[in-house]
Parts: structure tokens; sequence; C-alpha cells
């Protein structure tokens, strides 16, 4: 009796530690998850000595997109999906912060905030430099020291996006690799939960 007992018990914690393996996994999947980031890439928005990120996978923000297009479309008699582009299925906008894959290194989780989205103009200037021993026709007196002053105009290309640090000084972003495929963007941040709570999901208002 006794071993039967262990064993209904140790299978009924087997059981719900099954459900809620599953239920967490569904929630990040499908709600959202938290995201450790650290780094003085984007100071002063976030700590170089680390927070805690809410953040929303890119999957659930365009399901939620659809099934407010479905609804919408309902009173049409129509049942598909109007295509909108890519950025508006997945509601990205200037200023958002975004969780990606950097594309120098698979195994880096990398946070940026959104600059430029398809089509966008840009222009691109170098990374800054801190110092320069002597200015020349191509360096300009800054803060820091010298900056170089060559800056290329580029357009982002369709399903991309362009994303830098808030500390330009310090950040490697796509002044460095270029536009990023959305495609190896996670989800979008909203929310720091640690040290301390604030709302990050207000984006840049561009007229």
């Amino acid at each position: 009796m006794i071993q039967s007992s262990t064993f209904l018990t140790t299978l009924h914690l087997l059981k719900r530690s099954v459900q809620v393996a599953a239920g967490v996994t569904l929630f990040k999947d499908k709600v959202g998850d938290l995201r450790w980031c650290e780094g003085a890439s984007m100071l002063p928005t976030l700590n170089a000595t680390g927070d805690l990120l809410v953040q929303i996978p890119l999957s659930s923000i365009f399901n939620l997109r659809h099934q407010a297009i479905q609804a919408s479309d309902t009173s049409k008699n129509s049942s598909r999906l109007r295509e909108p582009t890519t950025v508006d299925q997945l509601n990205l906008n200037r200023g958002d912060l975004v969780n990606f894959v950097s594309p120098l290194n698979p195994s880096v989780l990398a946070c940026k905030r959104i600059i430029g989205l398809p089509g966008d103009k840009i222009l691109v200037d170098q990374q800054p430099k801190h110092s320069h021993s002597s200015p020349d026709s191509s360096w300009q007196l800054s803060n820091a020291g010298y900056d170089y002053t060559h800056k290329t105009l580029l357009t982002v290309p369709d399903g991309h996006l362009w994303l830098q640090g808030d500390n330009y000084a310090v950040s490697v972003d796509s002044r460095t690799y270029g536009p990023v495929p959305i495609g190896l963007v996670s989800g979008k941040i909203i929310a720091r939960v640690w040290p301390n709570f604030c709302w990050l999901s207000k984006p840049f208002q561009y007229k």
C-alpha cells in the first residue's frame, strides 16, 4: 500500500509538472515572457548592469492583429484577411524596443530601438570616434573629440529594420551590420519589471 501510494503521488507530481511546463511554454509563445538585458548600448533607457524586461513575441502580436482585422471584415461578409505590410501585421513602429538575434553572432540576443522601417531613408553616420590626433577635411570637432563626417543616405529594404542603441557612442548596431531582417526579431519590449517598473512601449512620434 505504501509503495502504491508513493507511486500515485509521484505520478501526480509528474503530471502537474508537465502541465505547468506546457502552460509556461504556451504563455511565452502566445502572451509574453521575461528577458534579461544588460550592457551599456541602451543607456540611459536601460541600465548597464542589467534589466528584467517584458517581451511580447511577434507571433502573438500578429495573431491579435489578424483576429482584429478578421472581425472588422465580418460586416463586409469577407473572411479574407486584408494584406497589410509586414510591419503593420506585426505592429512595429519607429521607437519600439525589440529583441533580435545578432547578425554578427547567432548565439547573442540583442536589444535595440527601431529607427527605420522598410522604405525609410536613413542618413548613416559611422560609429562615433572618441578621439583623433588632428582634424582634417573629413573630421569635425565634437564633445568626444573628432567624429568622421562622411555620411551615406540609404533606403531600408523591404522585410528589414534599421536598429540602433540609444547610447550611440558604444552601441554595435545597424551602423555596423546594416538593416536587420525582420525574421531575426523575436519580440517587442513593452516594459521593465526590475530593478524598477516602467512602461517602454511609447514609440517616437513622427509627423
